[in-house]
């Protein structure tokens, strides 16, 4: 999910081990599968909790292709909070967040401050402009607190069409991308780096090992090389801009299209590509090109294939020959019937810095390394849950 007033950047997140002062922590996520493709705006909270050695698991919740953590938010408790790996803002859906008595209101002149984020929906469509005011507050993630955390309350706004939303799903959003003042559109630091900076984690890094079954983990403070097999990939990557870095699309492990600017964005749910990249490969794999007008989107770009029959389509980056391809069960966004399924890849018109936005789709089957002090990220493929040791 990426804010949309500067070219921005929202998965399947089950369980997140935090690296907190040598005390290593376990959040369990949910997964909730629903066939309805609308924004969900009731909130899914943790139910239960339990603590097996240093671990404390808590469940959580996916719903409608976006994944969600548990977080404290001022005198806000359990709040249900999209995880945005291309966003770095915190932002609290209207009337839910309650000031704390440590909580300053920063924006004193009352005029709410005007932003957004694009890639809201499943199919990569959503446009959403918010009204805001901000505050200094306490904001908390399985016992980790970033202190003095600036955030974003939104005010209820009148919709100005019918294809713009005014506030994201459940409870808002947490942004785990940027590392300064400025990556965040109104001049906070970044959540994560908050917690880096006050020492709350071991390390300034953070990674998502995500199934292709809904379940995953997240994983706040190091690397946790039990979950993966074989070597990582590493690749330079800005961690001021949504982890940008430079790949190569690949079908059936050949490149096709090299040199690609690529966004990894758990805060989106498909594969988002440029028009005239999206139509070239298309035609390489006889897929068909069916352009469409949407809200939220305009002219988009939907490819239809063989439901039986998925192409691979992936990315390769550095001087690696590994191709990390979308797994077959993560290609569909929807089964049309009779054999015929619309492809996870979604062309959008992205003007003058073309990109391609990967996904949940493609995080699934993969660990997913941000290192943020190492300014690179990494990619490796999952075990099989029965060859991951036990926690």
């Amino acid at each position: 999910m990426i804010p949309a007033l500067r070219t921005l950047a929202a998965l399947s997140v089950l369980l997140i081990i935090v690296q907190a002062r040598n005390t290593p922590l376990s959040i369990p996520l949910k997964q909730r599968i629903t066939t309805n493709a609308d924004l969900v705006k009731q909130t899914l909270h943790a139910v239960s909790k339990r603590t097996v050695g240093d671990y404390t698991l808590v469940p959580e919740a996916l719903d409608a292709g976006f994944w969600y953590g548990n977080f404290d938010v001022g005198d806000s408790k359990n709040l249900s909070l999209l995880i945005d790996t291309a966003s770095a803002a915190v932002v609290i859906n209207p009337s839910l967040y309650c000031e704390s008595p440590a909580g300053t209101k920063l924006n004193s002149s009352g005029q709410p401050g005007l932003s957004g984020y694009v890639t809201m929906q499943e199919n990569g469509c959503g446009l959403t402009r918010i009204a805001y005011s901000t505050f200094e507050d306490t904001v908390s993630m399985a016992g980790l607190t970033a202190h003095n955390q600036t955030l974003a309350a939104l005010t209820s706004v009148t919709p100005p069409d019918n294809g713009t939303i005014t506030w994201p799903p459940h409870d808002g959003i947490v942004g785990f991308s940027g590392v300064s003042p400025g990556d965040s559109w109104f001049g906070g630091v970044p959540f994560f780096q908050s917690l880096c900076n006050e020492g709350a984690v071991n390390k300034c890094r953070f990674g998502l090992a995500l199934g292709t079954d809904g379940t995953g983990k997240q994983i706040l403070g190091g690397l946790d090389s039990r979950l993966f097999q074989g070597y990582m990939d590493h690749i330079p990557a800005n961690t001021s801009r949504e982890f940008a870095f430079i790949g190569d699309i690949t079908i059936n492990g050949t490149v096709v299209s090299s040199n690609q600017h690529i966004i990894p964005d758990s805060g989106t749910a498909n594969i988002v590509a440029p028009q005239s990249e999206l139509r070239r490969l298309f035609a390489s794999l006889g897929v068909q090109a069916v352009e469409q007008n949407l809200p939220g989107c305009g002219p988009m770009l939907f490819g239809y294939y063989p439901c039986d029959a998925p192409p691979r389509v992936g990315l390769q980056f550095g001087n690696s020959a590994q191709s990390f391809d979308i797994e077959p069960s993560a290609f569909q966004q929807a089964d049309n019937g009779n054999n015929n399924c619309t492809a996870i890849l979604t062309g959008i018109a992205f003007g003058t810095e073309p990109k391609w936005i990967f996904g949940q789709a493609w995080f699934q089957g993969k660990y997913i390394d941000f290192d943020q002090s190492g300014e690179k990220l990494g990619v490796a493929r999952l075990r099989a849950k029965s060859e991951r040791l036990p926690h």
